[in-house]
């Protein structure tokens, strides 16, 4: 039977805000016993907490094998006796410590994030059930080149839906369609993985909303999201379908939240997009309950949806030929829009009648989203 201790002797790997407050979360809430944290950049939010924080070379001007062998050599100094807690493993320094971590046999655990099971059609294709091709590839020696095979096949393979990998040991996801995603694409067990929910999750999410006020501007919130610099999408798709949904949204009273991580030339196109008039909001990661005067918002795919829920704010999502393609969800809050004039559409009828055009049909938010509490976390952990 898993205990009610939280998990001990851990190091944590924090490649962002969230994961801080994913790692601040666990230690509040006696989650887990986290010794020590690998972190690729400095964040606000570790510097206030205390233990200590080891900073990874940045890979930037070195080769990708240099910055593999410099992250293992930092990460197997700290794993020694200790368990591996990652919040994502798709990135180059990610699969470079989890790779460590199973060089030396410690336990690797990862809990998701963020990174919500898009439809990945977009991505895969008929390639999707071509996955055992990259299990082959764990028979080769943990050698630097057998790592950066794999990651190049599968890169041929999913493009950049990686979540999952590493193949972990221990895997907590926010609902069943991860988890049967992670089986398919990684064949990794379905008793290796965990169905817990979000970690950062709200107590409930409504199914109300209030209608706007028919003599005043509708208020809209579009979450942004830092698509290019993950190579998420193509420039040609930003600057033709994801600016254009900015310019008309601008129609209405428009707040920007930005994307944490948006680099500044992005910053400077999506001031552009908006005007003048918008308000463009800081980057700060939005709370588990909206605090914010808005009727709807709009995003192609961002999780701060689950905010916007919980606050009783319904949401559309725009497709804007970016990898992530949110599923079209049965809930009386969620719609999804093929393009940006959809959009302008749905908006003009919540406006005019105070009805919110939701979907029709599409699959259970339950199937993707789970809303448990901290004893879930507590039993996958000591599973």
């Amino acid at each position: 039977m898993p205990s009610d201790r939280p998990l001990e002797h851990v190091v944590a790997f924090c490649e962002s805000d969230t994961h801080a407050a994913m790692i601040e979360a666990m230690l509040d809430r006696g989650i887990a016993g986290i010794e020590h944290v690998l972190a690729t950049g400095t964040f606000d939010r570790l510097a206030r907490l205390n233990i200590p924080v080891t900073l990874l070379p940045a890979p930037a001007g070195q080769s990708p094998g240099t910055a593999w062998v410099l992250a293992q050599e930092v990460a197997r100094e700290m794993l020694e006796g200790r368990q591996l807690l990652q919040f994502q493993d798709q990135g180059w320094t990610a699969q470079a410590v989890s790779m460590a971590a199973k060089a030396m046999g410690v336990p690797r655990t990862l809990v998701q994030d963020g990174y919500l099971t898009f439809d990945t059609r977009r991505s895969f294709g008929a390639r999707r059930w071509l996955w055992p091709l990259t299990a082959r590839l764990d028979r080769l020696p943990l050698t630097t080149p057998r790592p950066r095979r794999r990651v190049l096949l599968n890169r041929l393979l999913y493009r950049n839906h990686f979540f999952g990998i590493t193949r972990p040991d221990k895997a907590l996801v926010f609902g069943e369609a991860m988890k049967t995603r992670l089986r398919q694409q990684w064949g990794i067990p379905p008793g290796a993985i965990h169905v817990t929910g979000p970690l950062l999750r709200p107590a409930s999410l409504q199914t109300g909303y209030a209608a706007p006020d028919p003599g005043q501007p509708l208020r809209v919130l579009f979450l942004d999201q830092c698509f290019l610099r993950y190579g998420r999408m193509d420039r040609s798709d930003w600057d033709e379908r994801y600016l254009p949904l900015i310019r008309a949204l601008s129609a209405y009273e428009l707040t920007v939240k930005l994307h944490p991580s948006q680099p500044e030339p992005e910053v400077g196109d999506i001031e552009a997009a908006a005007g003048k008039k918008v308000l463009i909001a800081g980057r700060e990661r939005l709370p588990e309950k909206l605090d914010m005067a808005v009727d709807v918002a709009v995003t192609v795919s961002s999780t701060a949806f689950i905010s916007c829920l919980a606050t009783g704010i319904p949401v559309i999502f725009c497709d804007c030929g970016a990898l992530d393609v949110m599923p079209a969800f049965h809930h009386p809050l969620i719609k999804n829009c093929s393009a940006s004039h959809r959009v302008e559409q749905a908006l003009e009828t919540f406006r005019n009648s105070g009805t919110f055009p939701a979907n029709t049909g599409g699959e259970p938010l339950e199937d993707h989203l789970l809303l448990a509490g901290d004893k879930a976390f507590m039993s996958a952990l000591q599973a």
